[in-house]
């Protein structure tokens, strides 16, 4: 009766709880000390709910049964390389059974898949729950296009760095048999500015791109946008934009896409596997570990971080957000706790800033915005040392050129300056944060130092400057000791943490240079398309 398991002991009428239909089936009666054996009133009460049960799961078998023969709905999900057999729908908590598919990534497991039909032509029905994954792994928007030959599967892909200010994006020729990133047909970097929405610009690219390739929109597969803000279920918020909320299964359903939206740094950091030797300086050489854990630190507008951990069933790495970049900032001289309060008093009025409970991120000091907070402090602490020519220029620069103004003096007078202590107090700051990384995400297999800030600081510096005469080395020496100020400061600060000293010396450390600094992101939004075109089409087949 109504799914209640039959009592066993008919002179107590109280009532076992409930269990769901498909427990019910096998589930036994609870015993208490009473031998129902000895009662035949018990028999008779027992057989006839026993004999009903029975009957209706026979009924049950058979219309399972006529079901699985319609011709609209096959009985099963047909897989490449994979046993199928009927999936059984989540019904009175009883567990959804599915099928272990090769290739599909740890965000479509745990998923029952229904067969196809017209209305639901993947047939993925999440979980318990319908999380944010199985949003993200949805049916496709579009049917699935691609090119079979005999070099590999191709298809068309969309990939894009979004900042403050511009939007890069890039249209890849993509083959999903191979390991690369795939042939750039064609890309451009907009300003943010003429746009009132993201979808607009994205829409303006896919005009361009199909005018200059003859690719039709139709032959896009997906694309992943990299994006600075916090990321939840393909949703984020621009940090530095007034743009309305993004949301990448509305851009779907318009433009006809599969799309994906990652957080910048993670785009940054899964492009990090892209890189080639020459594209990095050793900063520490440490010991690498074949596979392991990586993070990424990298100063620009703000201050970014992310890791990345090896996935042994896919082989490949796979990047995961942190926002570790506005964790605390600790002062560690007494000039660092005089500018921490100073900045404190820019941010918070009076009385906040006397309680103890007011704090400033590391990012205020590790970013173009943090160059501008610690010169303006050095220069009102000691006024008789400012510069009087690249003091002005600051004052004539706007907010965003600056830092750049910021560069200019220290690579002047490293030494003497006041803009040369500003960008020592930003590297050593920077070291410390990067020596906090590695303890916090023990990356064996490597710290990768990005970002706008540091890789043109070091090439700027280790480059020969105009001045520089090799007949006549004092000329560089200048340039050269800059250099080398800012490989020592990094690799001192990189370790400097007490007795966990020779365990950061195992970490190796590194600084991304070259044409990838500015690439990197796009590189790694690029294998997000490619990953998600990957998984569409596994589904589709």
């Amino acid at each position: 009766r109504d799914d209640t398991v039959l009592i066993a002991n008919p002179r107590k009428p109280h009532l076992h709880p409930p269990f769901p239909p498909c427990q019910a089936l096998t589930q036994r009666p609870v015993m208490s000390s009473y031998r129902p054996s000895r009662d035949p009133r018990f028999r008779r009460r027992l057989l006839a709910p026993a004999f009903a049960i029975t009957l209706a799961g026979f009924a049950l078998a058979a219309l399972s049964a006529s079901s699985s023969a319609s011709p609209a709905i096959s009985a099963s999900v047909q897989r490449s390389g994979v046993a199928s057999h009927p999936c059984r729908t989540v019904t009175g908590g009883c567990r959804a059974r599915s099928p272990r598919i090769s290739g599909v990534d740890r965000q479509g497991r745990g998923g029952c898949l229904r067969a196809q039909s017209s209305t639901n032509p993947v047939g993925y029905v999440s979980g318990s729950s319908e999380s944010e994954m199985g949003k993200a792994l949805s049916a496709p928007k579009k049917a699935i296009d691609y090119v079979e030959d005999e070099e590999g599967v191709y298809t068309y892909t969309i990939a894009g760095d979004i900042g403050g200010t511009n939007s890069r994006m890039a249209l890849y020729k993509t083959n999903l048999d191979s390991d690369d990133l795939g042939e750039v047909l064609y890309s451009f970097k907009y300003k943010n500015a003429p746009f009132d929405s993201f979808t607009s610009v994205v829409k303006r690219f896919i005009d361009d791109a199909t005018k200059n390739t003859g690719i039709s929109t139709e032959d896009i597969n997906s694309a992943a946008f990299a994006i600075a803000g916090p990321v939840f279920a393909n949703t984020v918020k621009f940090t530095n934009l007034e743009w309305p909320i993004v949301d990448g299964e509305e851009m779907s359903e318009t433009l006809g896409i599969n799309i994906e939206i990652i957080n910048d740094f993670v785009g940054l950091s899964q492009g990090l596997v892209t890189l080639e030797r020459d594209d990095v300086l050793v900063i520490n050489k440490g010991v690498p570990v074949e596979n392991g854990v990586k993070c990424c630190v990298g100063a620009g507008t703000g201050l970014g971080e992310a890791f990345l951990t090896y996935n042994r069933d896919l082989k490949q790495y796979e990047a995961w957000p942190s926002e570790g970049g506005h964790s605390d900032f600790v002062p560690r001289t007494q000039e660092q706790l005089e500018m921490a309060h100073w900045i404190r008093s820019r941010i918070y009025d009076k009385e906040v800033c006397q309680n103890l409970g007011a704090r400033i991120s590391v990012e205020r000091i590790c970013s173009g915005g943090g160059l501008m907070n610690t010169y303006e402090f050095l220069r009102q602490r000691y006024p008789e040392k400012v510069d009087p020519y690249y003091d002005a220029k600051y004052e004539e620069a706007d907010a965003k050129t600056k830092p750049a103004v910021i560069t200019d003096g220290a690579f002047a007078d490293m030494d003497n300056s006041l803009m040369g202590r500003t960008v020592k107090i930003f590297l050593s700051t920077l070291g410390s944060e990067v020596a906090n990384a590695g303890l916090k995400f023990l990356p064996l297999g490597g710290v990768y130092i990005a970002g706008g800030i540091v890789p043109k600081l070091i090439e700027r510096f280790l480059a020969p400057p105009e001045s520089c005469d090799i007949f006549n080395p004092e000329s560089c020496k200048g340039a050269l000791m800059g250099g080398f100020e800012i490989y020592k400061t990094l690799k001192r600060d990189a370790r400097d943490k007490g007795r966990m000293g020779e365990l950061l010396d195992r970490i190796p450390v590194y600084i991304v240079t070259g044409e990838k600094v500015d690439t990197i992101a796009i590189s790694g939004a690029q294998l997000f398309a490619k990953r998600l075109a990957q998984r569409k089409i596994h589904a589709s087949n």
